[in-house]
């Protein structure tokens, strides 16, 4: 069984384009701003609005594109789920990996100098969103919640801007910096990748859970 269709790819060149006209936006921007490319781009702004939504856009395809006739072939419920998450796992490693490829460039254009450790590891930090994100949006929609269960990306990507803007306009007010689940990806120290770990862990057993019980059809 094929990890992607065909028509699948059909969306590489558009994330390409798009992920290209965002960054070179950002460059012709930087003389304004007067910063650098890294640090316009590295924004929660920029992760909210311009990185997680064509993410969340693939990932609800290839949900979409699983139809009856392809369960049917598939073992049990637990196959089926995890063919999907590994296509969804995937799509968030390939196109996070575009974006860091591709910023890296811009920036090396820009004569920015860049760390290769730092841009590893906020790469490591916002894929473990992602997947976390896709683990959420499976768990919202075998809850059998009629306001979530429809549109369970949808729903997580407003969990998602709720959260960040929440803590933001907290941390704003307060001057103290507050972490619920999402918000841990902008954070620098080793409890970042500890924390977003165990969430992800914790959203995937909990995919789990409901998903034995969740009906396919």
């Amino acid at each position: 069984m094929m990890i992607f269709s065909k028509k699948s790819f059909r969306l590489v060149p558009l994330y390409l384009f798009y992920i290209v006209a965002i960054l070179c936006t950002v460059w012709a921007s930087r003389s304004l701003f007067q910063e650098q490319l890294t640090t316009q781009v590295f924004t929660d702004k920029v992760y909210c609005y311009l990185i997680v939504p064509p993410f969340v856009l693939g990932i609800s395809l290839l949900d979409e594109s699983i139809k009856k006739p392809c369960i049917v072939r598939m073992k049990n419920r637990l196959h089926a789920l995890s063919h999907l998450l590994i296509q969804q796992y995937l799509l968030a490693t390939l196109y996070l990996i575009a974006w860091f490829v591709l910023i890296a460039l811009f920036a090396q254009g820009a004569n920015e100098q860049i760390s290769v450790i730092d841009l590893f590891s906020k790469y490591i930090r916002y894929l473990l969103s992602m997947l976390i994100f896709a683990n959420l949006a499976g768990l919202l929609k075998r809850l059998n919640i009629k306001a979530l269960s429809p549109i369970p990306y949808v729903a997580a990507y407003i969990l998602l801007l709720l959260e960040i803007q929440a803590i933001a306009a907290i941390t704003n007010r307060y001057g103290r910096p507050a972490r619920l689940m999402f918000s841990w990806v902008f954070y620098h120290g080793i409890a970042g990748y500890v924390m977003l770990t165990v969430f992800l862990i914790m959203t995937f057993a909990a995919l789990l859970y409901r998903n034995r019980k969740y009906d396919i059809f």
